[in-house]
């Protein structure tokens, strides 16, 4: 299906005996492509890399304040779009794509689970529960990124009162799309990963797929954004029992390019974000407030961050610690280092302060040079925000400070006020600001009757 055949299929029902639909929606590439409907088939469509794993919103990213423009930068970024969603816009949605990308995974998703379900019993072996295992995750992840981007952050008292995100269960056209509530986004979300678990392998051989261990920690990652920390704390347990490795930064050359590895050993699951203009290492800059806050011996500084170009300047001023290897892949898949991060900050909030601490040492001992690191008592002074800042630090440019700031905003004493400086204008976005919920773009708004987020 091309891609406004995915739009329509995203936002509208079937009007079939239309010949412009057919047009669109019947098209394929080559008149001899047989109908998926093997389990080969179900597998080779899992592992359509540039659709399952590459595409997911970065709008989240540009907005967030790990970084800067300067004001020729800015002019200088191709698309009006992510201008304006820089200065946080309440006008100008996204371009399209953030949309696309990740319901092009969900139908995908579909096609497999009704591939499966209409094969025979005595054909479903493992094979078979593992490819409708591996659809549910890939389903799952693309609804969160989703939510996290197009949807309010998730308040239980309020969840069933609001809307969230289209939630797309078959690849047929024959029903209406609509939005569901925020309960049935992440009930489905939850529900669609649980299911998961049972049928993956504790670990996948490429990283690319999903495996036990990447379920748990999405299941971490979700119940966090839901501030359920009991449950984000337990998933987290699970995904570290099975998988726990961590890099010693110490072992990565600080001065080349790209310093961090493709597949390295603490990715769990391999995903990286749809490229915005905004985000280009030539024109982002590393917030400075943020660079102060890495002590000299952290040698996440070099390693996440490039020098600048000015040599009277001796700071580090561009993000290049992707952990897709590369100089322009965004990140923002699943690894051991945030699920440590997520059960250091769920034991300190359910009072498990020594835990708590002992994990976020666990990480810090391999990100300080050797023997310049001081372990943190768990008797520090305000233990949960040194883990937060801790948080902040580690996932840098790695689509989460987003979902961060949206959780952390409802908390009293975590509020933060986002402040953009263009040409002697300031540009201002308060805690919980409806701006904090992306607009759908324009073109899925205007071949739908779904409902717009609200400013």
């Amino acid at each position: 299906m091309n891609r406004f055949g995915i739009l329509l299929w995203c936002v509208l029902p079937a009007i079939l005996a239309a010949p412009s639909c057919n047009r669109y929606l019947d098209v394929k590439p080559d008149k001899s492509l047989a109908v998926p409907k093997t389990l080969a088939d179900c597998q080779a469509l899992l592992n359509d890399y540039n659709t399952m794993n590459i595409g997911y919103p970065s709008v989240n990213i540009a907005a967030a304040d790990d970084h800067y423009l300067a004001l020729e930068s800015w002019n200088a970024v191709s698309s009006v779009e992510s201008r304006e969603n820089y200065v946080w816009s309440p006008h100008v949605p996204p371009v399209v794509n953030h949309w696309l990308g990740p319901y092009k995974a969900v139908y995908q998703s579909n096609q497999v689970l009704e591939i499966l379900e209409g094969m025979e019993e005595k054909t479903r072996n493992a094979s078979y529960y593992q490819a409708m295992a591996s659809a549910l995750f890939f389903r799952a992840f693309a609804f969160h990124q989703l939510a996290t981007v197009f949807a309010p952050v998730y308040e239980k008292e309020s969840a069933t009162m609001v809307l969230g995100i289209p939630l797309r269960l078959n690849a047929g056209l024959d029903y209406k799309t609509k939005r569901n509530t925020l309960e049935e986004t992440y009930v489905r979300i939850v529900e669609d990963l649980k299911a998961a678990l049972p049928h993956l392998p504790f670990k996948a051989e490429q990283k690319t797929k999903p495996s036990q261990a990447a379920a748990f920690a999405a299941l971490s990652r979700v119940y966090l954004d839901m501030s359920d920390y009991a449950n984000a704390g337990k998933y987290a347990d699970s995904c570290l029992w099975l998988h726990d490795d961590l890099m010693d930064f110490n072992g990565l050359d600080a001065e080349v390019s790209v310093p961090i590895g493709r597949f390295n050993a603490e990715v769990l699951f391999h995903a990286l974000a749809y490229p915005d203009p905004a985000l280009s290492p030539s024109l982002a800059l590393i917030d400075s407030n943020l660079i102060a806050t890495y002590a000299a011996t952290d040698l996440r500084k070099p390693v996440f961050f490039g020098a600048g170009t000015n040599p009277d300047i001796n700071t580090h001023r561009f993000f290049k610690g992707s952990y897709d290897g590369s100089t322009t892949g965004l990140f923002i898949g699943l690894t051991t280092s945030e699920i440590l991060l997520v059960r250091s900050e769920c034991r300190m909030r359910l009072g498990d302060a020594a835990g708590a601490i002992s994990d976020l040492n666990t990480l810090l001992t391999k990100r300080f040079e050797s023997g310049q690191f001081e372990p943190i008592s768990a008797s520090a002074d305000d233990p949960l925000d040194i883990i937060l800042k801790e948080r902040r630090k580690e996932l840098v440019f790695r689509g989460r400070r987003w979902a961060d700031l949206r959780r952390l905003n409802m908390e009293s004493g975590f509020e933060t006020e986002l402040v953009r400086e263009l040409d002697e204008t300031s540009y201002r976005l308060p805690p919980n600001d409806p701006r904090y919920v992306m607009l759908i773009p324009q073109e899925v708004i205007e071949t739908s009757d779904i409902a717009q987020n609200k400013r």
